[in-house]
C-alpha cells in the first residue's frame, strides 16, 4: 500500500450505526460472514476498493471452512503483487463500543515488508479503522488539502486513522506513523512468521489505541477495512478474516 491511503480512506461512507440500533445488544458485528445469505448481501456491506494506478487487484473470497471441528465463515485474500481491499462504511459511536475484536491467520507475512519505509509498505494483513476529520482543527494548509480531497472524492475525507498489521519485522505492540503521511498510526498486532498458520483472535480498544497513537480522544469512526497487499515488494501472500466485532468496553 503507497500514496493511494488517501483514497482508501476517502471512499468510507457516512451511515451512523449504533448499538442501540440493536435491542438487547452491545455489539455490532459486522464482520460476521455468517450473516450474509448470498453473495450480492455480503457485497453490499463489504464493499470492493480498488486503487487509482494499480492494476492488479488482490482477489477476495467468501469462504467456509471446516477446522477442528468447527464450522467458520471466512474471507479468504490472495495478493500477488497487488492491492485492494474490502470497506465497511458506516460511523460508528465509539462511546457505546470501543472495543473492535477479530480472527485472523496468515500464510506467511512479507520478506522484504518493512513498516518503517514506503517500498515495504506491505502486509499478509491489516485492519484500518478510519475516523472523521474536524476541519474546524485544522490548519490553513491542511484546509486546503481537506476541501481538494473533498471535491475530488465527492466525499468528506477522514481526518486520521488506525492501522492494525500483522507486521514483518516490528515487535508487537508497536506503533509507529505511516512511512506516508503523519495522520495514520500503525500499530503492530502480530509480527513476524512463528504464529503464520494460525487463527488468531484480537482484542483492542480503539479508543485507547488512539489516544496513545494522536494525543487525544477520537472522534466518531468513519469505517472499517480490511487488506492484504504486496504492490510494493512484488511479494505473494495469503490471508484469512473472520469475525470482525465492535462491542461494549464490559
Amino acid at each position: 500500500m503507497n500514496t493511494h491511503l488517501l483514497f482508501l480512506l476517502s471512499i468510507l461512507g457516512t451511515n451512523v450505526l449504533s448499538a442501540d440500533e440493536i435491542p438487547g445488544t452491545s455489539q455490532l458485528p459486522i464482520g460476521d460472514f455468517c450473516q450474509y445469505q448470498t453473495e450480492a448481501s455480503f457485497s453490499q456491506h463489504w464493499q470492493p476498493l480498488k486503487f487509482p494506478g494499480i492494476d492488479r487487484q488482490t482477489a477476495y473470497q467468501r469462504l467456509t471452512v471446516h477446522e477442528d471441528n468447527t464450522q467458520y465463515c471466512t474471507v479468504y485474500a490472495k495478493a500477488n503483487a497487488s492491492a485492494s481491499g474490502l470497506i465497511y462504511r458506516q460511523e460508528i459511536d465509539l462511546a457505546k463500543t470501543p472495543i473492535l475484536e477479530w480472527s485472523w491467520k496468515i500464510s506467511h507475512s512479507i520478506p522484504g515488508g518493512d513498516a518503517k519505509a514506503k517500498a515495504g509498505d506491505d502486509f499478509a494483513a491489516r485492519i484500518y479503522v478510519a475516523f472523521q476529520a474536524q476541519p474546524e482543527k485544522l490548519s490553513w494548509y491542511e484546509k486546503i488539502k481537506y476541501k481538494a480531497a473533498e471535491i475530488l472524492y465527492d466525499l468528506q475525507p477522514p481526518g486520521s486513522a488506525i492501522n492494525y498489521i500483522w507486521a514483518n519485522k516490528l515487535a508487537p505492540d508497536t506503533a509507529i506513523v505511516n512511512p506516508y503521511t503523519d495522520k495514520t498510526m500503525m500499530i503492530a498486532v502480530r509480527s513476524g512468521d512463528a504464529e503464520a498458520g494460525e487463527w488468531r483472535t484480537e482484542r483492542r480498544n480503539i479508543v485507547e489505541d488512539y489516544r496513545r497513537a494522536f494525543g487525544k480522544n477520537p472522534p466518531a469512526v468513519m469505517g472499517i477495512a480490511m487488506m492484504t497487499d504486496t504492490d510494493n515488494t512484488g511479494a505473494s501472500a495469503e490471508a484469512w478474516y473472520r469475525q470482525i466485532i465492535l462491542k461494549s468496553d464490559n
